[in-house]
């Protein structure tokens, strides 16, 4: 079973990161590649239907939401054309020392029908963009002129 982990360094502080990434229902507001995002239920267990660029539908769960250790986990109940299986992923944000923060989003699936390689290439696309688009979302509530911040690193 692939895991993928993508993290970020930002120089936003941890609750401004976990604050843009936080609602399990907004996931269309940070993450490019969804043009929509319908939630059904509240807290643990609560739905979201993603609706991609492309047309697809993907459904997923809420698993565990921990505002005080800055996590999110959720799982995918209907990969729609995707070929994922037992898709579990974490999103987590950490305080660094110096008032910045780290962005780290891991995900663990199955490949079904797909050559493996590039389905985990997909998911670390996926991640990137997430990653580069909170980045870049957080530099403009700074100042819009800013696109993203230079001292961002992302491995």
């Amino acid at each position: 079973m692939p895991t993928v982990t993508k993290q970020a360094a930002l120089e936003a502080s941890a609750p401004a990161v976990w604050a843009a990434v936080r609602n399990f229902g907004k996931l269309d507001e940070w993450l490019p590649p969804v043009v929509g995002c319908e939630t059904d239920g509240e807290g643990i267990g609560a739905l979201r239907t993603l609706t991609l660029g492309d047309g697809a539908v993907v459904v997923e769960r809420l698993d565990a939401h921990d505002d005080g250790a800055r996590t999110l986990t959720y799982s995918m109940t209907d990969a729609g054309p995707m070929p994922l299986v037992d898709y579990v992923s974490t999103i987590a944000v950490s305080a660094n020392p110096d008032g910045t923060s780290t962005m780290t989003w891991t995900g663990n699936f199955g490949v079904s029908g797909a050559d493996e390689a590039e389905v985990v290439g997909s998911i670390e696309g996926l991640y990137q963009s997430g990653l580069d688009s909170v980045a870049e979302k957080l530099a403009a509530e700074v100042h819009p002129a800013i696109k993203s911040w230079p001292s961002q690193s992302v491995t």
